[in-house]
């Protein structure tokens, strides 16, 4: 583990990470590790992170599209666009 070299009680490199715990004092995690020679639980003792955030998930509402009329402007853009440049010139 990039975290903690080996296990503070037998000294084994074998662990694995069991999640986190919030720290009563900084309010801030930290991650919780357990040792799968001796089963000894530890923290880390480094790499205090802040909890996730917590947010809201909020749709994007998109507006209905009238396609008939697109389409007919597509269609039209044309004659409109040589017809406004006629009156221009």
């Amino acid at each position: 583990m990039e975290l903690n070299d080996k296990c503070r009680k037998c000294g084994s490199k074998n662990f694995i990470k069991t999640g986190t715990s919030k720290s009563k004092v900084s309010n801030k995690y930290r991650e919780k590790f357990e040792c799968r020679e001796c089963g000894h639980k530890f923290y880390s003792l480094k790499h205090y992170f802040k909890a996730p955030e917590k947010f809201e998930y909020v749709p994007l509402t998109v507006p209905e599209q009238n396609w008939k009329a697109y389409t007919l402007a597509q269609k039209n853009h044309k004659k409109d666009s040589q017809k406004i440049l006629k009156e221009l010139l």
